[in-house]
């Protein structure tokens, strides 16, 4: 996977990331400076970088974000879960006596302050009168990873709304949620269960924002140093600047 425009922008770690040469997809770079040349939700990579300490620019980001959905939905897709053997056993592993409905599903937790990017969690999502459940397979058995409750879910971000094809931002008092159904097949949002999902953990009719203008990112008083290459016939024109660290947190403060 790819995410690429006509200018490259890079930024300069203060306190190291890996190293990487052009043409190589990296995953999740770690420094507590750098918001993600991990990419935002998956593995990026750039075209054409040769031997720079990286993350993305603000430019960047935003395309990732735009992207979110692609990045988002690579899944594990050897677990079931929708098999009348393997509903029976998530109700017995979890101890469940009604399951609404379940999916394959990716997560995200972000704490709010964090930087945005993250390596998502794969497992399978399941709605039950009691909110969401998150689970991993693991050695021939669910387990339970975490739980979301309509309680827990101050607002949302759901841009196009419930049954849209693309990502769902739940914003807690102190973590906001990235979560990703996927069909069983094929790596595609899951739509069905999205809606599901979405209207049990809106039954207390919590507001959820579903245009593009919602901001949940912002700059943290920090700055660091962007190096963007900009191709100039065969050659490129280099460009320093300074600008912002940026933070996840939540939209939510009207409606607390």
């Amino acid at each position: 996977m790819r995410v690429s425009s006509t200018k490259i922008s890079l930024w300069v770690c203060e306190k190291g990331t890996e190293l990487f040469a052009g043409n190589k997809f990296f995953p999740f770079f770690q420094s507590p400076f750098c918001i993600s040349a991990r990419s935002a939700y998956g593995i990026i990579g750039t075209d054409d970088l040769h031997g720079s300490r990286l993350t993305e620019g603000t430019t960047m980001l935003r395309i990732l974000l735009m992207a979110a959905t692609t990045l988002f939905i690579t899944g594990c897709a050897g677990i079931a879960h929708d098999t009348p053997e393997a509903q029976q056993q998530i109700k017995q592993d979890l101890h469940l006596a009604t399951i609404i409905d379940s999916s394959r599903m990716n997560w995200c937790v972000h704490p709010y302050g964090s930087a945005p990017g993250c390596k998502p969690e794969k497992g399978v999502g399941i709605v039950t009168p009691d909110g969401l459940l998150m689970a991993h397979f693991v050695s021939g058995k669910y387990v339970l990873a975490r739980v979301l409750k309509s309680e827990d879910v101050i607002c949302s971000a759901v841009p196009g709304g419930a049954s849209a094809n693309g990502y769902f931002f739940a914003f807690a008092n102190n973590v906001a949620y990235m979560l990703g159904p996927l069909k069983s097949d094929r790596d595609e949002i899951n739509t069905r269960f999205k809606a599901n999902m979405f209207y049990s953990l809106h039954s207390r009719g919590q507001h959820s924002y579903s245009g593009s203008e919602v901001n949940f990112q912002r700059p943290t008083g920090e700055k660091i140093k962007q190096i963007t290459f900009i191709p100039v016939g065969l050659s490129s024109v280099t460009r320093t600047e300074m600008i912002d660290v940026l933070e996840i947190h939540s939209p939510c403060a009207g409606d607390i």
